[in-house]
């Protein structure tokens, strides 16, 4: 996390936060398509008499993050040039929208076009001009006050206007995105499993699932094999009775486990639990 004290802005004539707000309400209301999705921008600006002006900026039903920064940011510019307090002063503004940043730096990005106009007529006015990335969250003066703006934003009258086919493209993808979330609620994308190699996700995706090829499940499900016991005697050979219970392998479970870990543990724990887990069953030459 990055933080910029407000000391070392302290000889600009004005400090601008500009932040982009995220309305999602269709995935709390199943009536609303995940397409309604409302993205506005927020603008927080701190002048040099310590006063502030604050404003949201509803940026339209069908609006990228891109788009609202970039639209917020070219507000901000507009309300800077308007104001006498900018002229022949120093200016700073402060986004989390790195790919705005980069556009405009770019030749091949004509969407900013109205804001690269904006940003030049702003040089023009002030004796300096500072466009300045923050990652997004971080402890910045005015940033939280920016975030909220941008939310009410959200709630302000949307303008309609026919998204181009990028901002569609994007659109459909979030509204994807938000329709597999709903109708995935456990999903974790922090899983330890992720940092698994392919062979041995497979290994704990199948201990966990149950499918797998261990006797219980290839004799109850396919009725392949004479029973469901394990060769200990015990009457279901499944994950649980491997990795918790089967006297086979207490030489190997004593060694990847000197102290006892719980079922939870071995199967969704960190990925040092989740590689010892599948080294076990890789040492007891058990074929799942």
């Amino acid at each position: 996390m990055l933080f910029i004290p407000s000391p070392v802005f302290a000889s600009f004539a004005a400090v601008v936060v500009v932040s982009c707000g995220y309305t999602l309400r269709s995935c709390s209301d199943p009536d609303r398509s995940a397409s309604e999705a409302v993205r506005d921008g927020g603008i927080y600006i701190e002048w040099p008499d310590n006063s502030s002006s604050k404003n949201s900026i509803p940026t339209g039903k069908y609006s990228t993050n891109y788009k609202a920064e970039a639209e917020a940011l070219q507000e901000a510019a507009k309300v800077l040039v308007n104001s006498e307090a900018t002229h022949h002063a120093k200016v700073v503004l402060l986004t989390d929208a790195r790919s705005v940043l980069d556009a405009l730096d770019s030749t091949k990005c004509p969407e900013v076009n109205a804001l690269a106009q904006a940003i030049m007529t702003l040089s023009l006015t002030a004796s300096k001009l500072v466009l300045q990335w923050i990652p997004g969250h971080v402890d910045i003066f005015g940033n939280d006050v920016a975030d909220q703006l941008a939310k009410e934003g959200g709630m302000m009258e949307q303008i309609q206007h026919n998204p181009s086919y990028k901002e569609a493209k994007s659109l459909i993808n979030s509204a994807l995105h938000c329709h597999w979330r709903q109708e995935h609620p456990q999903h974790n994308s922090k899983d330890a499993i992720h940092k698994l190699s392919r062979a041995e996700q497979v290994t704990i995706f199948r201990l966990r699932t149950g499918h797998n090829r261990l006797k219980h499940h290839l004799f109850s499900r396919f009725r392949i094999g004479d029973d469901p016991n394990c060769p200990c005697g015990a009457n279901r050979q499944d994950a649980q009775h491997v990795l918790q219970d089967c006297p086979l392998l207490d030489d190997a479970r004593l060694k990847y486990w000197p102290e006892p870990r719980e079922m939870n543990e071995k199967l969704y724990g960190s990925a040092l639990q989740l590689r010892i887990t599948a080294e076990l069953i890789y040492a007891s030459d058990l074929t799942i």
